[in-house]
């Protein structure tokens, strides 16, 4: 059933759109501003006090919090970070490869921060990256595998649900079971599966880490991601910040050290506002039984009402359905030659969505309501029919 009751301040912002844009910005939860809230009476009320709540009270809650989601068998393992590409640089630096560029397995269809500077690295020669493509969905699992298996590799980054098409990469255990090398770090990105899907990822927490955060399906914002880490995976990131050794402040060592934990990961100074915005979104999703079964148990009935109405073939029919083959993430994902122009189209129409190159796609969220995929649903055909479709 819908919760659209969590919602109250983002439903009566704007009552007559239609946000099926859920999963590149979810409305926010009331207990995210409340969050918000909170943050700023604490820096009122406790100043530079407020680190020591921030560190002792609410990162411990929130690691505790993040770890039930995903099946993380140590909370402690997970470090906070404004965002998923500061992460991804924090965990790079911390590999060790002397003076040659860095070795990369990945596939073209990651986010766009991990894409932008990997290229960059390419072209400035610090970095080699080998490039598996996601299609056809119906084989990539068997060529990824190929690929992991014949090694070489310093780092393995893939995403758990690919953000152009929506297809969830099944059997993350055999991918990462495939690495040969025991020094190469393996980094799942599940940015689009957190808090959406049932994911539980202590048959890999041992080898690989793992990085979300709480703008999209959290509900919560932007500037609180993480990064869940393997225990004794002791790495030691040259880009560092006083964060990660804010244990140990009133000493002085000649050599940096680093915690046994996720604290290692941590960089400077940050707002912390996006932490408290997580942790009263999450807070409120256990406080009203919504974990990622219950959640991704409403998307999906939602989905498929959605695409029952589709027609076969056409214009935003389901053969431009992306993908083709296993499961998919909480979005529809259409392939259109003009996606841009019927994302105009859309919007002139009070439909939120997105797009991407000749991908459209319309995410689905616990505020939607089957009313609301009706009337979607009744606009796309009316889209079609100005098309001739």
């Amino acid at each position: 059933m819908t919760h659209r009751h969590l919602f109250q301040r983002a439903a009566a912002a704007d009552p007559a759109r239609l946000h099926f844009a859920a999963h590149s910005h979810h409305w926010w939860l009331d207990a995210a501003l409340e969050g918000h809230a909170r943050a700023a009476e604490l820096a009122v009320e406790r100043l530079d006090h407020k680190w020591g709540t921030v560190f002792g009270e609410l990162v411990p809650r929130l690691q505790e919090r993040v770890a039930r989601r995903i099946g993380w068998p140590d909370p402690s393992g997970i470090a906070f970070a404004p965002s998923t590409h500061e992460l991804v640089l924090r965990l790079v630096s911390g590999i060790e490869r002397g003076a040659r560029p860095l070795r990369v397995l990945t596939t073209d269809a990651e986010f766009h921060a991990a894409r932008r500077q990997f290229l960059r690295w390419e072209e400035a020669g610090e970095a080699v990256i080998e490039v598996v493509a996601a299609e056809p969905f119906s084989t990539f699992p068997a060529r990824m595998e190929a690929a992991i298996a014949a090694g070489g590799h310093d780092l393995v980054l893939l995403s758990q649900v690919f953000f152009d098409s929506g297809f969830v990469v099944p059997d993350l255990a055999a991918l990462v079971g495939a690495v040969p090398d025991e020094r190469t770090e393996v980094l799942i990105d599940g940015y689009h599966s957190f808090n959406a899907l049932p994911v539980d990822l202590a048959s890999v927490a041992r080898r690989a880490f793992f990085t979300s955060g709480g703008y999209k399906y959290a509900m919560s914002g932007e500037g609180a991601c993480f990064l869940a880490c393997p225990p004794g995976r002791v790495l030691r990131p040259v880009n560092t910040g006083w964060f990660a050794g804010f244990g140990s402040l009133e000493t002085f060592e000649d050599r940096v050290g680093y915690a046994e934990d996720g604290s290692r990961f941590l960089g400077a100074t940050l707002d912390p506002t996006g932490l408290f915005r997580l942790d009263g979104a999450l807070g409120a999703l256990d406080a009203a039984g919504l974990g990622p079964a219950e959640i991704h148990a409403w998307v999906a009935e939602l989905q498929q009402q959605a695409i029952e109405a589709l027609p076969a073939t056409g214009v935003l029919s389901r053969e431009r359905l992306l993908p083709d083959a296993g499961e998919r993430g909480h979005f529809l994902c259409f392939r259109e030659p003009d996606a841009g122009a019927l994302h105009e189209e859309l919007m002139g129409r009070g439909v939120w969505t997105d797009w991407r190159r000749d991908r459209l796609r319309f995410g689905f969220a616990i505020y939607h309501e089957q009313a609301e995929v009706q009337a979607l649903t009744g606009l796309l055909a009316a889209v079609r029919a100005g098309r001739g479709s």
